[in-house]
């Protein structure tokens, strides 16, 4: 157990960000177990869904996220901004690196909207993975971006051929600047595959801004 002089060093905000899967009734006992050692500690708790599309990402991307506080309690943010389309975060001048060729004589299904504001449609006979064998309007708001499995090769169509997201494409997506994507590649220390998975592994900026505005 902590004494008070021990507690004058905690943080005096927490932040949990993971998948929604989290909070479904099978985490629920380690979940309340994290809370309620929280609470013991002085931490008031606000946990909740929150999807980066509503608060002007271009990707619909759902986390759970949890702020912890000492003294005044903190709120997560209401996300209430129309999502961005995919195209917003775009290259306009791509290069051959990022076309697919191979998949271009696959057939389709029609695009179809989702509740989300993502349109896709599924290339026939490619992949029995149905994440695999989606392709997205840019049109329209993108998918969540994973660190890795199919989402992290996110494929859309680009003049009626189908091309991938890249590694600065993918940073911009998750809300950072241009600037940002430069840093990381001037290194030399990571490939695009890397800096891909990164970024799917990160938060959305757009969420942590709102979220930093009320502590």
């Amino acid at each position: 157990a902590l004494d008070a002089t021990d507690k004058k060093h905690l943080p005096k905000y927490l932040l949990m960000e993971n998948v929604t899967a989290l909070t479904h009734s099978k985490n629920a006992f380690a979940l309340k177990a994290w809370i309620d050692k929280l609470e013991s500690l002085g931490y008031k708790n606000d946990i909740g869904i929150l999807n980066a599309g509503d608060f002007g990402s271009s990707q619909a991307r759902r986390r759970a996220f949890m702020i912890s506080s000492l003294g005044k309690e903190v709120l997560l943010p209401t996300g209430n901004k129309k999502p961005s389309a995919l195209k917003e975060v775009l290259d306009e001048n791509p290069t051959s690196h990022d076309f697919m060729p191979a998949l271009d004589k696959y057939d389709s299904t029609e695009f179809k909207l989702t509740p989300s504001n993502i349109n896709k449609a599924k290339l026939l006979e490619y992949s029995s993975f149905n994440s695999e064998a989606y392709v997205y309007d840019k049109e329209y708001t993108g998918p969540t971006l994973t660190a890795s499995g199919a989402n992290s090769r996110i494929k859309f169509l680009h003049d009626d051929k189908i091309r991938k997201l890249n590694a600065r494409e993918a940073y911009q997506y998750m809300g950072f600047a241009k600037e940002d994507f430069e840093k990381v590649d001037s290194l030399n220390f990571l490939n695009e595959t890397k800096m891909i998975y990164t970024c799917g592994n990160s938060i959305s900026v757009e969420v942590l801004m709102e979220i930093f505005k009320g502590v």
